[in-house]
């Protein structure tokens, strides 16, 4: 909504790992260590883990329920898919999934959230373009978000074909949704997708009351031209 968003109460990245350990043939290496877990401390005060990962990627530590930055830290484990995968089936195949996590981000103003994935770029990219999208974020931010994400580990192209980082895929299977419409707003998009998808107004209206400061319940619907898709220019 042209608004500078709150900062500090949600955060996105990289799998956060206290040690170093190998899982479906990648190597995934400790990140967390004494300088870390001082900005946590201080800094960040993260409440909760966010983990969008599948069980067979995550550490011992994970499975037995405890975050890579402390016991103290609340630790959920949700699935996600990402691309047009996510678009199609947002609770990969578990009811209650998206719910769940939206949830979460709702309370953030009571404990602060970190969110990831593996790399921090597919799967949290889904489910950021929501996010960022339900709090008025422009198209074209919400491009530039995604695209920044193909600094991730070496550069990668979103436009790839291949199925595995396919933004346009995305773009496409939003477009073919019962809930696009081509002259409402990203955030009108957004709002009505995950209301389909078993999250409750209240929930969503609560996120946009942590993140925006000033919001008002509607503003969306007085937002005007530049939060239309435009997704006729746009691929």
């Amino acid at each position: 909504f042209g608004i500078r968003t709150n900062q500090g109460l949600i955060y996105r990245g990289s799998e956060i790992n206290d040690a170093t350990f190998t899982a479906e043939g990648q190597r995934h290496k400790q990140n967390v260590d004494d300088i870390v877990l001082d900005k946590q401390a201080k800094i960040l005060k993260i409440g909760v883990e966010l983990d969008l990962r599948k069980e067979s990627a995550v550490s011992p530590n994970n499975k037995a329920g405890i975050s890579g930055l402390g016991a103290d830290v609340d630790y959920t484990r949700l699935p996600f898919n990402s691309y047009a995968d996510f678009v199609r089936d947002p609770d990969n195949g578990t009811p209650g999934t998206l719910k769940a996590a939206f949830d979460i981000l709702a309370n953030a103003d009571q404990k602060v959230v970190y969110y990831h994935c593996w790399g921090g770029a597919d799967r949290t990219g889904a489910l950021s373009f929501f996010l960022n999208g339900l709090c008025g974020v422009s198209l074209t931010d919400l491009f530039i978000d995604f695209e920044l994400t193909t600094q991730w580990n070496g550069y990668r192209s979103h436009k790839s074909k291949n199925g595995n980082y396919d933004f346009p895929g995305m773009l496409n299977a939003i477009k073919a949704s019962e809930y696009y419409n081509e002259e409402g707003t990203i955030a009108e998009f957004c709002k009505a997708y995950l209301m389909g998808h078993g999250i409750e107004e209240s929930t969503l209206e609560k996120i946009r009351t942590n993140m925006i400061p000033g919001y008002q319940t509607g503003m969306e619907e007085v937002e005007g031209e530049f939060g239309k898709w435009f997704f006729h220019n746009a691929l």
